[in-house]
């Protein structure tokens, strides 16, 4: 029981010093004052703030999944990467020879939000707070990356709630 709540406590705590650290914290200002526009409404607000926290959460608990899931299959990933890969790359590289001759084209749109884009996402409430901690705690910078990669994923791997850490790091963060 001490060991589960050593492991909590030590990914909350992983989550306030990401939180405090300078681009989540420039992040997390910016989305205080975008959720706080609607100031006429302290309930709006607060459901808002969750909203971005509980997206920070997702965030995190889906790419910790996607990793320590990853991590612990690596066995069967090197076999079937051993068995499959050379047919799979001669394919890959002819088309990338054709990407890189300008035989074929790729054109991306602008990633970039419109105006009207814009408006729309502040004014969609939760859901737009949702998606915005969402996308907010994929930006990675070297002090958060180090946090969540170099000390939350080893800690998650090692403990009997692994899947469950990364969700309370999130919870830190926000």
């Amino acid at each position: 029981m001490t060991e589960i709540f050593l492991g909590f406590a030590s990914a909350l705590w992983l989550g306030i010093l990401t939180s405090i650290s300078p681009c989540p914290l420039a992040s997390n200002v910016a989305a205080i004052s975008f959720l706080s526009k609607k100031i006429t409404h302290p309930v709006l607000v607060f459901i808002s703030g969750l909203a971005y926290t509980l997206g920070r959460m997702v965030s995190y608990a889906v790419l910790g999944w996607i990793i320590i899931s990853s991590l612990l299959s690596v066995p069967q990933v090197a076999q079937f990467l051993q068995k499959c890969m050379g047919k799979a790359l001669g394919p890959f590289l002819i088309i990338t020879g054709l990407i890189l001759l300008e035989v074929i084209t790729i054109r991306l749109p602008g990633l970039s939000l419109s105006q009207k884009h814009h408006n729309k996402l502040a004014e969609s409430g939760a859901p737009g707070a949702f998606l915005l901690g969402f996308i907010f705690a994929l930006a990675f910078c070297p002090i958060s990356a180090a946090l969540y990669f170099g000390s939350l994923i080893p800690l998650a791997i090692n403990s009997k709630s692994g899947i469950v850490l990364p969700f309370i790091y999130g919870i830190g963060t926000g």
